[in-house]
């Protein structure tokens, strides 16, 4: 049974509620949402209704038993439960993730997002334990990976943007911080009152984590060293250690009265492992919540790109390991990896009935979804079933005993490769492309012909699913190399000519001169057929690449001939003399950068023609710099995950807003030495705005990062105000995924495009309530997909 707690607006509740207070019963029968953190009361469960009054005063309004989803709401028999301040018993309320609720004036904030409920604090709400305090709850739900995220930089030294090239940061001293211009509110936040305990003179106040923080940063405005943290009432918080503005070390967390909250294992700036430690006292770091009553100890260890948890173990005191329920772990079978966790009950459906056994696959972090390849065995180690999962945690193929989908895609597409090229392409995952690989070594060349047609070009449209997945053209090289390692074939024959001419483009794309020279070489020493085999697509594309006025063959032919290099070298020249860098088009400095890196095609993301510079990023994810007359050490990295940019951040350092038209934008957003820029333009012949880049880029120091955002912004004016610019009204930012659409400042007031969420004492509180919301929602895997002025609403 699952018991979820949700609020009701202030303006419903005195509209449906009016006139009613504590001990009365709100006759509701209903809860208006479609919110997919409800989903699990379909199940059964209770939905716990609750509202925020003033003076951050919680009630709870109502209880719905056992409620079914029906027409835009959840409904049940009507509300008996009378209206119960709960104000005094918000330290005690927990929920299934682990965390509690504040009173402060961000309360209602807190709870705009529908969450489950451990059980001890439903049965705390419910009335039957009101005289206990909740203690660790058993759920099925992960708890979230990371460990409590590091506060943020105390030295905020950004100047006016125009001053940005010309001066730097005055170092910071660690009793002295600098005050961030950039930010709307100083770093010793209003919403604090009074000054740091004596035993921590000269921190500063960071409202978002509610600590005091005090370390030191160098001159560039990156932090250096261990930053420690206390709490308001003096109590220590945490110790994180930073390398130039990364947290780089073990990051430790502290439960008020002074035992470890959890440690966590940072890289440079990624999250590896973290480990968190049960109390039964009053904390407001994430508690334990799996395990039962005897867990003490809970280890998330993750991959190296800190994207996602790779397995999770539990442990009592003894040091034995336990599963989500609490239950000992039995002895492993030698066939099951160590990553697998075991699962005492409802996870595995084995052949002897039992549904206990072992479960392996990797999660994202702070979405819990399933990624990757999931499998589960038997508690004597018998496999029972494979799952390939794609990143977004949807079901893509599944491998049973009696079932195999990914082997029946494979037989349907090579009995009839033409028909079923399509359904390849979309059924396609780097663990199928292994298997047909190794069938296509003992398979006619004429399918492998089909097969690497449908790589160059058909999983285009479905490359989003495995973005960080594939690489085609190194893909194409293997099976070109597989082909070469038979025994000889005919050189005349079509395929051949297909397979090799595939090999050579494949190489050039990644500029394998090697590869480029040998394949190319015995391409042109077949004479091309002149007829091509029916019922193919492969050819469409190959003739109109690599013919003789194809556009692939002319750049190979440039290329091995040298004619390429010598007209870069005069594109370089060019490039290094700000008189003549503006007349080179963005076209000649990615093929320029391309060959000299030895890289796939690149794109130019920002050029600076005071400083000869240009950055680019290449289709395999790289990140290049151009500087002066030639390549250097890159110290800008563009990227798509923005999950990895704001892991170490509690708050957005800075804005800059541009709004050049009716609904163009440049939007601009750093968080550390990290920044979002998302920029579209309006097109009046389609009438709307159309996205032109959202990408992340991460600088080496805050001021470099400072430095790019007024490269980009510079020639567009003075940004306006990022929150609600004069005759434009409040600007909205809408959202994609789950949660809270759309979002913005009005004056102290926090309000949605439908409707008003909360009013602060003052505007810094509402923006500070905002940054909190976002972002959540950018961790969880949503992300900003346009913004709009009030004055242009729809």
């Amino acid at each position: 049974m699952h018991d979820v707690l949700a609020i009701v607006s202030k303006a419903v509740f005195e509209k449906e509620a009016k006139g009613l207070g504590v001990g009365d019963v709100w006759p509701t029968a209903s809860y208006a949402s479609t919110h997919a953190a409800l989903a699990p009361l379909a199940t059964g469960g209770r939905l716990f209704l609750v509202t925020v009054r003033p003076g951050s005063v919680l009630w709870l309004v109502g209880v719905l038993d056992r409620p079914r989803a029906s027409k835009g709401a959840w409904r049940a028999e009507t509300n008996t439960t009378p209206i119960t301040d709960l104000t005094k018993l918000i330290p005690r309320i927990l929920f299934a993730n682990g965390k509690g609720l504040v009173r402060d004036e961000k309360l209602g904030m807190s709870l705009q997002t529908p969450r489950e409920l451990a059980h001890d604090t439903a049965s705390l709400l419910a009335g039957s334990n009101a005289s206990k305090a909740p203690t660790k709850a058993a759920s099925k739900t992960p708890m979230k990976a990371a460990s409590k995220t590091p506060t943020k930089a105390a030295s905020k030294t950004p100047t006016k943007a125009g001053d940005i090239v010309a001066k730097k940061p005055t170092k910071t001293a660690s009793n002295k911080p600098t005050r961030a211009s950039a930010k709307p509110w100083s770093a010793i936040s209003p919403l604090h009152a009074g000054a740091p305990p004596a035993i921590i003179q000269g921190a500063i106040w960071n409202a978002a984590d509610q600590s005091w923080e005090l370390g030191d940063s160098d001159e560039l405005g990156c932090r250096q060293g261990v930053w420690k943290a206390w709490r308001a009432d003096g109590s220590k918080r945490g110790e994180t250690p930073y390398v130039d503005h990364d947290v780089h070390g073990i990051n430790r967390r502290f439960h008020p009265d002074g035992s470890l909250a959890s440690e966590a294992r940072w890289e440079r700036g990624i999250l590896r492992d973290s480990t968190f430690f049960g109390t039964d006292k009053p904390t407001d770091e994430p508690n334990l919540r799996q395990g039962g009553n005897v867990t003490v100890r809970a280890e998330f260890i993750g991959d190296a790109t800190g994207r996602t948890n790779v397995t999770i173990r539990f442990y009592d005191k003894e040091g034995r390991q336990r599963d989500a329920e609490g239950v000992l772990v039995p002895k492993r079978p030698a066939n099951v990896p160590e990553t697998a966790r075991w699962f005492s009950t409802g996870s595995v459906a084995s052949p002897d009935g039992s549904s206990s056994g072992w479960v392996d696959g990797p999660t994202i972090r702070e979405q819990n979804v399933k990624c990757g390849l999931w499998r589960w065995w038997s508690n004597a180690g018998e496999l029972i079933y494979t799952e390939v999962m794609t990143e977004a945690g949807k079901l893509q193929q599944r491998i049973t005993r009696d079932k195999d989908e990914v082997e029946e895609t494979l037989d349907k597409f090579v009995a009839d490769p033409h028909e079923r090229r399509f359904y390849l392409a979309m059924d396609w995952t780097p663990f199928l492309h292994e298997r047909l690989r190794t069938r296509l070594k003992t398979s006619p060349p004429s399918l492998v012909r089909e097969y690497i047609s449908i790589l160059h070009g058909d999983l285009e449209s479905h490359e989003f699913v495995w973005s960080r997945k594939i690489s085609r053209p190194r893909e194409i090289i293997q099976l070109v190399e597989d082909w070469e390692g038979r025994a000889p074939h005919d050189a005349s024959d079509i395929d051949a000519w297909f397979i090799i001419g595939s090999g050579a483009r494949s190489a050039f794309e990644i500029r394998d001169r090697a590869r480029t020279e040998r394949w190319w070489k015995r391409f042109l020493a077949i004479t091309p057929p002149k007829k091509r085999p029916e019922n193919t697509y492969a050819f469409t594309d190959f003739d109109d690449e690599l013919g003789k006025s194809g556009e692939v063959r002319r750049g190979i032919e440039a290329w091995l001939s040298g004619k390429a290099t010598k007209t870069g070298d005069l594109v370089a020249k060019k490039l290094a003399n700000p008189k003549t860098f503006r007349s080179v088009s963005d076209e000649e400095i990615a093929e320029l950068v391309s060959e000299r890196a030895g890289a796939r095609p690149s794109k130019v993301m920002l050029r600076n023609t005071a400083t000869c510079e240009a950055w680019l990023l290449d289709e395999d994810g790289q990140s290049h710099y151009w500087k002066g007359d030639d390549l250097a050490k890159t110290t800008v990295h563009f990227s798509l995950d923005e999950l990895a940019h704001l892991m170490q951040s509690d708050a957005c350092d800075e804005r800059q807003l541009f709004w050049p038209g009716k609904h163009g934008w440049l939007a601009l957003q750093r968080y550390g030495r990290s920044v979002l820029w998302h920029e579209a333009k309006y097109y009046s012949s389609r009438g709307q705005a159309e996205v032109q880049q959202l990408v992340f880029f991460k600088a080496a120091t805050p001021a470099e990062a400072q430095r790019l955002m007024w490269i980009i912004g510079g020639p567009r004016n003075t940004p306006t105000d990022s929150w609600e610019p004069h005759k434009l009204g409040p600007i909205f930012r809408i959202y994609d995924g789950n949660g809270i659409k759309s979002l913005a400042v009005k004056d102290k007031t926090l309000i949605t495009r439908s409707t008003t969420l909360e009013k602060f004492p003052s505007r810094e509180a509402a923006i500070l309530a905002f940054e909190k919301i976002e972002l959540e929602r950018l961790r969880t895997g949503g992300m900003i997909q346009r913004f709009v002025a009030d004055a242009n609403r729809d």
